[in-house]
C-alpha cells in the first residue's frame, strides 16, 4: 500500500469516527493523529521492502 493511499485511509476513517463520537455511537476517537503517525513510523520505518514492525 502506497503512502499516500494509507494517509488517506486513515484520514477517512479519522472523520468517520469524529462524527460517530459526535453522535454519541462511541465514547472516544480511536483513531487520532498520534496513532497515524505511530503507525506511518512502524511501517514506513526504512525505505527498502524489508520492513521491521517494532
Amino acid at each position: 500500500m502506497n503512502l499516500s493511499t494509507l494517509r488517506k485511509v486513515i484520514i477517512t476513517l479519522n472523520q468517520i469516527m469524529n462524527y460517530a463520537v459526535r453522535h454519541r455511537y462511541v465514547e472516544f476517537n480511536p483513531v487520532n493523529q498520534e496513532a497515524a503517525c505511530r503507525l506511518e513510523n512502524v511501517i514506513f520505518e526504512k525505505s527498502d521492502s524489508k520492513t521491521v514492525a517494532k
